[in-house]
């Protein structure tokens, strides 16, 4: 099953996750996707950040699912650390970052250009990526709490678009 190959870690706390929750407005809609680009235009979120965990939180998980896997896709990157550190292990093979937002994959390529050779970032939607990747080329997926993310404010039918596109651009 392609889910074998997918790591989907949700439940890590952190103190700002739960500042997060705290703060957060009832209009925010995590779906949207003017949401996440209006948010990396605000400098303060410019930072790298770790929404659920870091590596060393997550290594348990990942580390049986992607050690040593040629090509890993990571969904919904951020400005998250996790490529940088696994990266850094050279347990892993290339690491494709994917984040809708612009903005944020600028940053992260150039804070790691030259620096980290098998790191690409891309610009793109995670519910339709076909003019990006084709049919099963990655061997991994990594989803911190994208999907949560898709899900948000009832976007069901959106949620199942991501889904199936991460499916399809998984090897068999």
């Amino acid at each position: 099953q392609k889910v074998a190959g997918a790591v989907i870690a949700s439940g890590c706390a952190s103190a700002f996750t739960a500042w997060a929750l705290f703060r957060r407005q009832a209009e925010d809609d995590y779906g949207d996707v003017n949401y996440w680009r209006e948010r990396y235009a605000e400098d303060w979120f410019q930072q790298p950040f770790d929404w659920l965990g870091s590596y060393e939180n997550l290594q348990p998980w990942i580390e049986p699912a992607a050690g040593g896997k040629a090509c890993i896709v990571h969904l919904g990157c951020g400005t998250s650390l996790l490529a940088e550190e696994m990266h850094d292990l050279g347990a892993y093979g290339e690491i494709w970052n994917v984040d809708i937002s612009s903005t944020c994959v600028d940053l992260m390529q150039k804070r790691n250009a030259g620096a980290r050779p098998r790191l690409r970032w891309v610009q793109g939607d995670l519910r339709d990526l076909r003019s990006t990747f084709e049919d099963g080329k990655f061997d991994c997926a990594i989803d911190k709490s994208t999907l949560d993310s898709v899900c948000d404010c009832g976007r069901t039918a959106e949620a199942l678009e991501y889904v199936a596109e991460a499916s399809r651009i998984l090897k068999p």
